[in-house]
């Protein structure tokens, strides 16, 4: 039989996961939502801040159906790195704090790296070169974690434009089937939602490199729902507006 007993409070949930995950990084995200900064301190505690970060930024997510052991990946990292890469990535840690709260604008200079992606390249050459061609066009992209996925970091004006150019990209690629994926930063974290009204629906999709490929993302934001569909094959890409009405006609009766 099961007991009742007090509950838990977030710092010890965030201190039994890391013990479980290894580290605070991800775990620290999903407990707290947002956008969070997260360290072990002197007493080798898990330790985490929340940080609002700006509404405008929508991710697009790239999720390849091949993994990277992480431990394997880890192994590809030198044991030193240059001094002038260390003070580099630190500066960009330090602007991103600033682009990811108060001007994304720099969120592309911020995303700039010198101590990891490039090492790591020969485990997951696709999505390294989906983040080259990306960063090329001045998006915001990098490798998420230890990889494979790919995160770009962008706004309702231009993320039309990254959907395309990353399905453009994929298209072409050989090797490579993947889940595709638009969000919005949740802020609430973890938690238990009464009834069945999301305050996200996120898209998904799997393709490969054969088939047509159709991108549904369904944004809410303020109580306002903006739709685009994205449709690509080898031969076209276009995006198509669609209303709520048309949006809810199509959804699965839970959702409407």
């Amino acid at each position: 039989a099961g007991t009742q007993g007090t509950r838990m409070d977030d710092q010890g949930a965030l201190e039994l996961a890391s013990s479980i995950e290894g580290h605070p990084d991800n775990v620290a995200a999903c407990l707290y939502g947002g956008f969070t900064v997260s360290w072990i301190d002197d007493q080798s505690l898990a330790r985490a801040v929340r940080i609002k970060a700006h509404e405008s930024i929508i991710p697009v997510v790239m999720i390849p159906k091949f993994e990277v052991d992480t431990e394997q990946a880890r192994a590809l990292l030198p044991s030193h790195v240059p001094h002038r890469d260390a003070a580099y990535n630190i500066a960009r840690s330090a602007l991103l704090v600033h682009a990811m709260t108060t001007d994304p604008d720099y969120l592309f200079e911020a995303t700039a790296d010198r101590i990891h992606q490039e090492y790591r390249r020969p485990s997951m050459q696709s999505a390294s070169a989906l983040v080259t061609s990306l960063r090329m066009k001045n998006h915001a992209a990098y490798i998420s974690g230890s990889g494979p996925s790919v995160c770009v970091l962008t706004n309702s004006k231009n993320v039309e434009e990254v959907i395309s150019l990353m399905l453009n990209l994929l298209k072409s690629s050989t090797d490579i089937s993947t889940l595709l994926l638009v969000v919005l930063v949740s802020f609430a974290g973890t938690h238990l939602t009464v009834g069945l009204t999301p305050p996200v629906v996120v898209s998904v999709v799997f393709f490969g490199v054969e088939t047509s490929v159709t991108v549904i993302c369904w944004l809410f934001r303020n109580g306002i729902i903006n739709v685009f569909t994205c449709s690509t094959s080898k031969s076209s890409s276009h995006c198509l507006q669609k209303s709520e009405k048309s949006l809810r006609s199509n959804l699965h009766p839970s959702l409407k």
